[in-house]
């Protein structure tokens, strides 16, 4: 097979928009020397929330970041975090979204034809396009 798994356009979008959300919660708010800091995922989240209700509407969300200086498109990324929860999201659900999207995998795929390796993929691929008498 030339693939393992198609993974939608639409994922691949919100993984786009969400994974620099994770780096910007990481630089601002992650522990110095500590790779992967999640507790970083819950200071953005209670930095954002200003009611101290545990929930961010897309609105609050959006508006959060831009007071923050987050250098993404704040509306949507904002829009792809609470898309599918009802337009809002509690800390519990931003910190695991964040916490999921910042993995950093290392999957490796083998194509058998030139231009697949310039195909946009989630997660990450690293490609490498066989010989024609590499393959059976």
């Amino acid at each position: 097979p030339d693939h393992i798994a198609d993974v939608s356009a639409e994922a691949t979008k919100m993984f786009s928009l969400v994974q620099p959300l994770g780096s910007f919660a990481h630089n601002r708010f992650g522990e110095p020397g500590i790779a992967r800091d999640i507790n970083a995922f819950g200071c953005l989240f209670d930095a954002v929330d200003i009611n101290d209700n545990g929930r961010l509407s897309t609105a609050g969300l959006a508006q959060g970041l831009r007071s923050l200086g987050f250098p993404g498109d704040a509306g949507a990324t904002a829009l792809a975090v609470t898309s599918g929860v009802a337009g809002e999201i509690g800390r519990h659900g931003f910190c695991t979204m964040l916490n999921k999207v910042s993995e950093n995998l290392d999957i490796f795929a083998v194509c058998s034809r030139r231009g697949q390796q310039d195909m946009p993929s989630w997660p990450p691929l690293r490609l490498h396009v066989a010989a024609s008498d590499d393959i059976d």
